[in-house]
Order: C-alpha cells, then sequence, then structure tokens
C-alpha cells in the first residue's frame, strides 16, 4: 500500500497538471497490474489527513509471468 499526502492545488492550471500526471500513473498501474493478474484500488485516507492510499496485490506467479514476458 502507498499513501500519497499530497494536498489540493489552488491555482487551477497546476491541479489540471497534477491530475493529468497522476490519472498517467494509474494508468500504467492499472495495465501492470491487469498484465500480471492482480487487483489494485484505491482507498480514503485516513480521518484528519490528505491525500490518496493506492493499493496493489501482485501474486508471484502473476509477476513471473509478466517478467518472463518482458524480459
Amino acid at each position: 500500500m502507498n499513501w500519497d499526502p499530497h494536498h489540493p492545488h489552488s491555482a487551477p492550471d497546476l491541479a489540471a497538471t497534477c491530475r493529468a500526471r497522476r490519472k498517467r500513473q494509474l494508468l500504467l498501474l492499472a495495465a501492470i497490474v491487469r498484465e500480471c493478474d492482480g487487483t489494485w484500488g484505491i482507498t480514503e485516507p485516513a480521518p484528519a489527513t490528505e491525500g490518496t492510499k493506492v493499493w496493489a496485490d501482485l501474486p508471484h506467479a502473476g509477476t513471473a509471468a509478466y517478467a518472463a514476458r518482458r524480459c
């Protein structure tokens, strides 16, 4: 699990750039998890914290098969 304590940007152009970058990163994560036959998701942060929690479960057999195909 990864917790990103990044707070929202108040400047609209900076917020849009940040959202676009995060979206690309999540799409990459989703593609890799799918290739490894894993699961992933986004969880709300703990109370009184900002940011995003992202988790991924990558089974050993799936990651080994992915590595064999890609390396």
